[in-house]
């Protein structure tokens, strides 16, 4: 065993050849993960469909808590403002929004969860049915929950927030529909999306709505940190962004086929070749 040790540490060659196997194994499991880091930022990148599945946010941890519309749900979101009638509405939601109810401490209760008002003014409740809230405040609605649910719920601490629909769409990560708390500020927003796809994404962002431009420069409300509400974004607004430009033909050649299949092959191959003449080499002496 010692002769062969010392025969093998002899053998530079072989040990190189090695080396070079492992490397190259390395490198065919990290192409992938390697290519990401030159196609995508940095923030988050995982990205979804356009209308990305709805998520339970209703406890508060560090990430904003908006809530994306799902196909099923984006029948009355998509309805333009306009379409929506709010005349003589007192409540403190509208047509087209969400509410989000959460029940204090249990926050597995049956009730916590966002519920979407159709285009009458209704939302759908859980052992309660629809319930016309358009011209309730917020008080007279959350007394109603708690008349409700009474004999329902273990602990009668009760929240309600009203949600605004808003629109993400373009170049972003996870460009969506999303209902998010009107005191959000914009940086909240466009979080909710895990970022622009162009490094000039926010630059060349806009505020629309109704089809005519509200802000062409949005940077200003993004560094402030001021609430939607606070600078008049109301529900059914776009923040809109350039997608990603076409690749050239060249960097889909190189890029995507070269670097993701040929080159590993190439170092495998070359790798094996070069262990099976070291082994040759060594055993024919």
């Amino acid at each position: 065993m010692i002769n062969f040790s010392n025969r093998f540490l002899r053998r530079p060659g072989l040990i190189f050849c090695l080396v070079f196997f492992s490397m190259s194994m390395t490198i065919n499991a990290q192409t992938d993960s390697a290519l990401n880091l030159f196609t995508t930022p940095i923030a988050d990148t995982v990205r979804v469909s356009q209308a990305p599945a709805v998520v339970d946010t209703s406890k508060k941890i560090k990430q904003p808590d908006a809530q994306p519309v799902t196909i099923a749900d984006t029948t009355h979101a998509q309805i333009p403002s306009k379409a929506l009638s709010t005349a003589g509405i007192r409540g403190f939601a509208k047509p087209g929004e969400a509410i989000r109810i959460s029940s204090y401490p249990d926050t597995s209760s049956f009730v916590n969860g966002f519920y979407p008002i159709d285009g009458e003014g209704k939302i759908y409740l859980p052992i309660v049915g629809k319930m016309d809230i358009l011209n309730m405040t917020e008080q007279e609605f959350l007394d109603t929950l708690k008349k409700q649910y009474i004999n329902y719920l273990r602990y009668p601490n009760l929240q309600v927030r009203h949600l605004i629909r808003v629109s993400l769409l373009g170049g972003f990560q996870k460009p969506g529909l999303y209902y998010i708390d009107p005191d959000f500020s914009m940086w909240d927003a466009v979080y909710q999306t895990g970022g622009t796809t162009r490094e000039d994404g926010l630059k060349r962002m806009r505020w629309e709505r109704d089809r005519a431009m509200v802000a062409e420069d949005i940077i200003p409300y993004y560094q402030s940190g001021q609430s939607l509400s606070s600078i008049g974004f109301k529900s059914g607004d776009q923040l809109w962004t350039p997608v990603d430009a076409k690749k050239p033909w060249w960097e889909v050649v190189f890029r995507d086929a070269i670097l993701s299949y040929i080159f590993p092959v190439v170092s495998t191959t070359a790798s094996l070749y070069i262990s099976y003449m070291t082994y040759k080499t060594y055993y024919s002496r």
